[in-house]
């Protein structure tokens, strides 16, 4: 299973030797006043291809999880990817507030094996200014 740090939850990716990171959403020490989670694949040898998608989600009273802000996409096709990120942001920051960040993984190895996995993190914002 998976290794979680304050920050961040990384897993192995079956199959191949490309670990897949999520961070906690939390406030953005780059951009004051937003929040964000970033989402990463990093692999020892090249792939074909290395894809990921990742989405912010603050939950309602009820708890239901509704999308917020910009998603986070980024592909690498050049046959030669190690590391892709792909953040999500959004341009509020609330402490307290109750939010999730969910993030989907496609690598593609040079003898087009696919794995695909996910992660989910969630947590309460603070140290927002």
């Amino acid at each position: 299973m998976g290794q979680a740090s304050d920050i961040a939850l990384k897993e192995a990716l079956p199959g191949t030797d490309c670990e897949v990171i999520l961070d906690n959403p939390h406030a953005s020490g780059h951009v004051p006043g937003t929040t964000d989670s970033d989402a990463r694949i990093r692999c020892k040898t090249p792939k074909k291809y290395l894809g990921v998608n990742s989405q912010l989600f603050r939950f309602t009273s009820d708890g239901i999880a509704e999308a917020v802000g910009v998603p986070g996409e980024n592909k690498d096709t050049s046959g030669a990817g190690r590391f892709i990120s792909a953040p999500a942001t959004w341009d509020q920051c609330q402490n307290g507030l109750s939010m999730g960040a969910h993030a989907d993984y496609l690598v593609v190895d040079q003898n087009d094996g696919r794995f695909e996995t996910f992660l989910d993190r969630s947590g309460n914002i603070a140290n927002c200014p």
